[in-house]
């Protein structure tokens, strides 16, 4: 998988992930249960805090996704003029109708080679 689609799906992880810190303790109140002890209080700031940093790590890896640069990828294959088939690049014939593919990898090449310079 590509690191860009990679920090993609972990911020959307972990934006779900804190959501669900944030909500778990306010879901008590909201059944009914009334829970006013010392340790529940600091239960939900843990939570809380816990939460906001999940959001912040999250918020963090999509702004990293959207810098990351992808390389373009090189197709290694080629088509074949005479059968239409894809052969490997680096084929001198082709393994299906036996034709000489040479002409082709050197326009490819030249092709290559004028958009980098």
């Amino acid at each position: 998988m590509a690191f860009k689609k990679l920090f993609m799906f972990l911020s959307m992880f972990l934006a779900w992930l804190s959501l669900g810190w944030l909500s778990s303790t306010f879901i008590f109140k909201l059944a009914g249960v009334d829970v006013t002890t010392q340790s529940f209080r600091s239960f939900r700031f843990v939570t809380i805090i816990l939460g906001l940093c999940l959001l912040f790590l999250s918020a963090l890896f999509y702004v990293v996704s959207h810098f990351i640069k992808e390389k373009e990828r090189i197709s290694k294959f080629i088509r074949c003029k005479v059968c239409g088939r894809k052969i490997p690049f680096d084929m001198v014939m082709c393994p299906y109708c036996f034709s000489d593919v040479r002409e082709r990898k050197n326009e490819l090449k030249e092709e290559v080679s004028g958009e980098s310079a």
